[in-house]
Formats: structure tokens, C-alpha cells, sequence
């Protein structure tokens, strides 16, 4: 009988991790804001040629240069766009910061209904890089902080599979979200330990002088993994992503190589999407070092040969018309998998909130970086 007892004593201290499929739901809803930044980066590419066409909807061909201004909208708009979002997160919560970001996406895709004029365009996608600048500074904080340790890994791949809010300020009410999405008790041992976990972030927080990159600097552990960020987003901007996904029509007319604008607009997306679905299955079994590092291989390879390729072009050389598009591919299903997912992940898991976000601000100030939207 005390052997009984006992042992149900030891069953009630084992901690519960709680079911997951709420997690994954809250993720997926927060990620949709960076599937619709997927299309937006996306959109260019398959458009340009209709936008140029004698039948453009702009009603004249539009020009190179317009095209520029139009694609590149996006990207300067973003660098205002992760600034803004630093403030609103921090002032107003996650929540509100993800419903503006969707907010600023419908704007977006609202003017381009309504208007094909190259001004209107621009306009569009200088809206649709403020919420760019939301996407990534926002929801892989948001996901990381209502994901449970054996998960957090997949739902933090989600960001790429669709390129707290303030309750979690308020520890009452997080006790209660917490035990929403884990679907468990409120009074749970495992919920316990998460509310006390976040009551110690915020008493060494709160310890801690105000945060500014001369303290960034002081703290050893901060300052490692600050330099180990700034690296990896610094490459992370500088892989071409953007410049081949815009450019991708002329790179693969150069080779010989005509698509439909709706095929390449469906075929670089489910290439991508795929691949993100495998580094989610991976990212836990695998690690994040290994997963990173083989897909920059990758992508550093895929340059070398479409860059091969075309130079052998340029020199009246000829090439086979599937070696660019195989090459374009498999960089973008790298990238997918691993070079763009894997250092919001990274940051996400090595700071608290408060010092992540600091860091994405000064990151939004890297030239290189923020240029990468």
C-alpha cells in the first residue's frame, strides 16, 4: 500500500509536457503574416514580364528603371519597417504588433487590386516592407516564448514555411495562456516552472543597467553571441536571395529558358515550402549547427555553377538549359531550409526577449542586413 503511494507520488512530480497541437496552431496563425511576405517578396519576379508586356495592365510597358524602384520599394522600406517594430513590440506587446503587420500586408495587396500605376506599386510595397520589418522581428519572438522546449525548434522553422503578447507581460494571465496551449491545468507543475522561469527573466532584467550596446559589449556572453549573429545575418543578407528571386526570369531567358509567369510564380514557392517541411522534420534530430552549415555549402555552390554558366554564355559558350535552373533550385530550397530560418532561431533561443529585440534594432541599422529584405 505505501509502495502505491509512493509511486503515485512520483507519477505526479513527473513533469507534464502537455499537448502540442494548440502551439502549432497559434504558430502557424502567427507565421501566415510571413506567407503573405513570401508572396510579396515573390511577386516581382513572375509580374515583371507581364509588367513590361505590350498588354501591361499599367497601360504602357514599363521600363527597367521602374521596375528597380519597384522591386527594390520593399527593401528600403523594411530597414524603417524593424525599427518601428522594435518600439511596438516592446510598447504595445506581440499581439498588437502581428495584427499591425497583418494590417500593413492587406494595404499592401489592397492598392495592388486597385491600381496598376507604377506609383500606386511602390507605394503597395513600401507598405508591404513595414510589415517585412514585423514579420521577422516579431514572430520568431512571439513562437519562441509559447513554444515548449521539445517543439520549439519545428515552430521556429515555421518562419520560413510561411515567409508574448502582452498577457505574457502580465504573469496571471500568462499562467493561463501558458495552460491554454499546452492544455493543461492551470496549477501544473510544468506550468509552475514556466511562470517561475519567467519571473527570473524579468528580476535579471530587471537588474541589469538599461540596455545599449556599450553593456551589449560588456557582458561576455552577449557580446559572443551579438558577434555570432551579426555574423550570421550578415551572410544571411548577402546569399543573393532577393536578386535572384527578382531577377530569376532574365537569368533563366539568358539560358535559353522561357516559363510561364503562373508556373515560375507556383514552382519556386512549392520548392521552398517543401523544403522548409524537411528542415522542421531535421532541425530537432539534426541541430541547428549542421542544418546551417551544410545549407551555405549549398548555396555557395549553386552560385558557383549558375555564375559559371553564365559567364560561358557571355563568351558564346554553350551550356545545358537545365544546369541554371537546377542550380537556381536548389539554392532556394537551401535557403529555405536552413540559411533563412536558422538565425532567427538561433537568436531567439540564445537571448531573452528584451535583449533580442535590442538586437534586432541594431541589426535593422546594419547596412548589410537590412538590406537583405
Amino acid at each position: 500500500m505505501t509502495l502505491n503511494v509512493i509511486e503515485a507520488e512520483n507519477v505526479d512530480n513527473v513533469p507534464k509536457k502537455g499537448k502540442t497541437y494548440v502551439q502549432v496552431l497559434v504558430a502557424i496563425v502567427a507565421n501566415t503574416t510571413i506567407l503573405t511576405y513570401g508572396f510579396q517578396a515573390g511577386w516581382v519576379s513572375p509580374t515583371t514580364k507581364v509588367l513590361q508586356s505590350e498588354n501591361s495592365p499599367s497601360g504602357y510597358p514599363l521600363s527597367d528603371y521602374e521596375i528597380s524602384w519597384i522591386a527594390s520599394a520593399i527593401c528600403l522600406a523594411a530597414m524603417f519597417g524593424v525599427s518601428l517594430f522594435t518600439y511596438i513590440v516592446d510598447k504595445y506587446g506581440r499581439r498588437v504588433a502581428i495584427l499591425l503587420t497583418a494590417a500593413l500586408q492587406a494595404i499592401s495587396w489592397i492598392l495592388k487590386l486597385s491600381s496598376a500605376h507604377v506609383g500606386v506599386l511602390i507605394i503597395a510595397r513600401l507598405f508591404a516592407g513595414l510589415g517585412a520589418g514585423g514579420c521577422y522581428n516579431v514572430v520568431p519572438m512571439y513562437v519562441r516564448e509559447i513554444s515548449q522546449d521539445d517543439i520549439r525548434g519545428v515552430l521556429g522553422s515555421f518562419i520560413i514555411l510561411f515567409h508574448n503578447s502582452v498577457l505574457c507581460l502580465i504573469l496571471q494571465e500568462a499562467a493561463k495562456t501558458i495552460a491554454f496551449l499546452r492544455r493543461l491545468d492551470v496549477n501544473d507543475k510544468t506550468i509552475q516552472t514556466e511562470i517561475e522561469y519567467m519571473k527570473n527573466q524579468e528580476v535579471t532584467y530587471a537588474s541589469l543597467p538599461k540596455l545599449s550596446f556599450k553593456s551589449l559589449y560588456q557582458n561576455k556572453a552577449w557580446r559572443r553571441g551579438f558577434i555570432l549573429n551579426i555574423i550570421l545575418m550578415t551572410l544571411r543578407s548577402n546569399s543573393g536571395n532577393m536578386a535572384v528571386l527578382n531577377y530569376a526570369p532574365a537569368i533563366l531567358k539568358s539560358a535559353g529558358v522561357t516559363w510561364n509567369p503562373e508556373l515560375q510564380m507556383l514552382s519556386f514557392p512549392a520548392v521552398m515550402i517543401l523544403a522548409s517541411f524537411i528542415s522542421m522534420s531535421c532541425v530537432e534530430k539534426f541541430g541547428r549547427k549542421p542544418i546551417i552549415t551544410i545549407s551555405f555549402a549549398v548555396a555557395v555552390l549553386s552560385h558557383i555553377i549558375l555564375a559559371t554558366t553564365m559567364l560561358i554564355q557571355h563568351q558564346g559558350g554553350s551550356t545545358p538549359g537545365w544546369l541554371p535552373v537546377l542550380a537556381i533550385v536548389t539554392f532556394f530550397a537551401f535557403f529555405a531550409g536552413g540559411i533563412s530560418p536558422m538565425p532567427y532561431i538561433i537568436m531567439t533561443e540564445m537571448f531573452n526577449f528584451q535583449v533580442s529585440n535590442f538586437i534586432n534594432y541594431i541589426l535593422a541599422h546594419d547596412p548589410d542586413v537590412a538590406m537583405n529584405f
